[in-house]
């Protein structure tokens, strides 16, 4: 007796679905990101609908350079339902159905793989989107964006297809996993590169919308990720959408601006923060967009931090009775890094800019403006000072090499900071003064050349010129570092 065998693997999980995924089982499955996406699903919490595909789908990608049997049905069977849902038409009208396409591996590599945004902007979606927005240009600049994506990741003009549009931009994440600047971050955190990425399918909210109410993106942390210190701090970028925020294009406010203009908006996001942090029982990093007045959120995970405030987090949760003192000798009995510090009085020379301080330390080098100079220099044994406008993630190598960074934009949450903070660098961000213009770079107003001597002063946000005398820094442990240090050696 002979039959056809079935195929039983499932690659698509929508997020209120993929709840009956054991959790211990989910980070590995459905990565990082689609993990957090499916327990804020299953809280009740403000998450735009969508699905994940899996990280078998992505490694069976890998494997074979094509996706695998049945991924492309399941795909289509899932955008069908999520527009039903939505009541929404996926590359029409007269209400469009936008989706965002997003990486997420099982441990976070912030930055490193592609995203792409506004999948399914085809003319008739883009027509019924200027009618939506009232605004005739609108559909034509998110339509140039995705376009300017598509060119950076080298993928060719944007199809007419929205399907065409979603299956490119599903095969670019999932190769993505295996980019040089996603391999370079696993090579310095010691990450296996077997795992693969999952794939986020996810129906777009519009931080960017013109309208009446208050749209904009941010991102927030439920305690300081700097030093540790409780309450949420964050920031928030108006009329924008996440990449803005995240990859430094773009400087945001505190978060103090959107109580300011949407302080229900503002009430709702603390409150779904102290939930999610009572929820991971740790510090978590909350992305969220506001569209016309409404607060999605649209990742949560355990937020990355420095040392000294890995400490101090893990010593509070004790306090609070959060956690135990061997749960926190095993999160953080290791991270016991010091910072660079000058003695008090010390002369660190002229201030030539201010910025946000947003990975501390001090560090005095020569300046170079590309990742491959900062290696060079860092080969030929001096310290380099990366000065860039913005990081980007194939600037990964050069940021670990150097011994500080300076961007002109960006805030304390954007990519140079967050990845300054997890490789111990010094950072100042943001640092207006800073100016790239027409092949020149200019500082306070004074010109800046490579090989000029500055030093960085990532803790207090300043950057300084020569002093009269070298700059000499001693390293220092916070008094959360020392006891945590007794504990774990109790």
């Amino acid at each position: 007796m002979s039959g056809t065998r079935t195929r039983t693997t499932t690659y698509a999980h929508a997020f209120e679905d993929a709840a009956r995924i054991p959790p211990a089982e989910r980070a590995a499955l459905l990565g990082g990101k689609g993990a957090g996406l499916v327990r804020m699903t299953e809280a009740g919490l403000p998450v735009p609908p969508g699905f994940v595909l899996s990280t078998a789908a992505g490694l069976a990608f890998l494997e074979n350079g094509e996706p695998p049997p049945g991924l492309r049905a399941e795909v289509r069977a899932q955008m069908d339902r999520l527009a039903r849902r939505l009541g929404r038409v996926f590359g029409g009208g007269p209400s469009p159905l936008l989706v965002s396409v997003r990486s997420g591996a099982a441990v976070s590599m912030p930055g490193m793989m592609d995203t792409l945004l506004n999948i399914g902007l085809v003319p008739a979606a883009a027509a019924a989107l200027d009618a939506r927005t009232g605004d005739s240009g609108y559909a034509r600049r998110s339509a140039r964006a995705l376009a300017e994506a598509h060119a950076g990741l080298g993928l060719g003009p944007v199809s007419g297809d929205p399907y065409e549009q979603l299956f490119t931009a599903i095969d670019a994440v999932f190769s993505s996993w295996r980019t040089e600047r996603a391999t370079e971050y696993r090579r310095l955190h010691g990450l296996p590169d077997e795992g693969g990425t999952a794939v986020t399918v996810q129906a777009m909210v519009l931080g960017d919308l013109p309208g009446p109410g208050v749209s904009g993106t941010g991102v927030l942390f439920t305690r300081d990720p700097v030093t540790g210190e409780p309450g949420a701090v964050g920031e928030f970028l108006p009329d924008g959408q996440g990449s803005g925020l995240v990859d430094g294009t773009r400087t945001p406010g505190p978060l103090a601006d959107l109580a300011a203009r949407a302080p229900g908006v503002h009430a709702d996001l603390l409150r779904h923060a102290a939930a999610l942090e009572a929820m991971y029982a740790d510090m978590c990093d909350i992305e969220f967009t506001v569209e016309d007045g409404t607060l999605w959120l649209l990742q949560v995970r355990p937020g990355k931090r420095t040392d000294a405030a890995a400490a101090r987090i893990a010593l509070d949760l004790v306090a609070e009775g959060t956690i135990d003192r061997a749960e926190a000798v095993r999160r953080a009995g290791d991270r016991t890094g010091a910072v660079a510090s000058a003695a008090p009085g010390t002369d660190l020379g002229p201030v030539l800019c201010t910025g946000l301080p947003a990975s501390p330390g001090i560090a005095t080098g020569r300046v170079v403006f590309d990742a491959d100079a900062a290696l060079d220099m860092a080969d030929s044994g001096e310290t380099a000072v990366l000065v860039r406008e913005f990081t980007e993630p194939s600037d990964i190598h050069g940021m670990a090499a150097a011994g500080a960074i300076l961007t002109a934009t960006g805030g304390r949450m954007s990519h140079a900071a967050v990845v300054a903070r997890e490789l111990g660098v010094p950072c100042v961000c943001g640092a207006a003064a800073l100016a790239f213009e027409a092949g020149t770079v200019r500082i306070g107003g004074r010109p800046l050349a490579a090989g000029d001597v500055v030093t960085v002063d990532g803790t207090g946000g300043r950057v300084h010129g020569p002093a009269a005398a070298a700059v000499t820094t001693t390293p220092a442990r916070t008094a959360y570092q020392e006891r945590l240090a007794e504990w774990a050696g109790a």
